[in-house]
């Protein structure tokens, strides 16, 4: 009867010592945008396209240790969807927000014309607790010909404190100064 209520003892033991921790998923946010759709947008911008780099192409949140080469792959801190599309809804939200007389989207399908199109290359996006968030994109503007009328490259960087809730919040920070860079350059383009 000893050896049943120890071995009972160890099994509940091993019962609440083995349990997993509860995963937190986490979107990034579009700026605040109040404006109305234009009736007659004076330019039409899509945003194609967005590539990540195998590295970020997971569900789970990454980040560096200081010394900038070793990753750190969290797997209770997730991205809520795959983070290509995140970011391509968030790119043309906070597009929009910026460009009032523009009607800057996600194309619903593939025969949906636009006078421009932004095809975004992701190169980092990531952070370092307690130091900065990265982000290091190319990106094209092509006209509706689907030839490219302008390649750029922005590095952007901002602090980060030590939590996941930070860094998301400085990584949609960094999208919205990346979306007024390109939105400035396309204003450019508007006939």
């Amino acid at each position: 009867m000893k050896k049943l209520a120890a071995f009972l003892s160890l099994l509940l033991l091993a019962a609440c010592i083995g349990t997993t921790p509860q995963s937190k998923f986490y979107s990034l946010r579009p700026l605040e945008n109040n404006n109305p759709l234009p009736a007659k947008p004076k330019l039409t911008i899509g945003i194609d396209s967005v590539e990540v780099p195998s590295y970020l192409d997971r569900p789970q949140i990454v980040t560096y240790q200081a010394n900038g080469i070793e990753m750190n792959i969290s797997e209770f801190n997730r991205w809520s969807e795959p983070l290509s599309s995140m970011i391509q809804q968030i790119l043309a939200q906070d597009m929009a927000a910026v460009m009032p007389r523009s009607l800057v989207k996600v194309p619903a399908s593939a025969r949906e014309n636009f006078d421009y199109t932004v095809r975004l290359e992701v190169i980092k996006f990531d952070g370092t607790w307690n130091q900065q968030v990265n982000l290091d994109t190319w990106w094209t503007i092509a006209n509706s010909d689907g030839n490219a009328v302008l390649r750029r490259r922005s590095r952007i960087n901002l602090p980060v404190k030590n939590s996941y809730d930070n860094l998301v919040i400085q990584q949609s920070a960094l999208l919205a100064e990346l979306a007024g860079e390109i939105a400035a350059t396309a204003r450019k383009l508007e006939k």
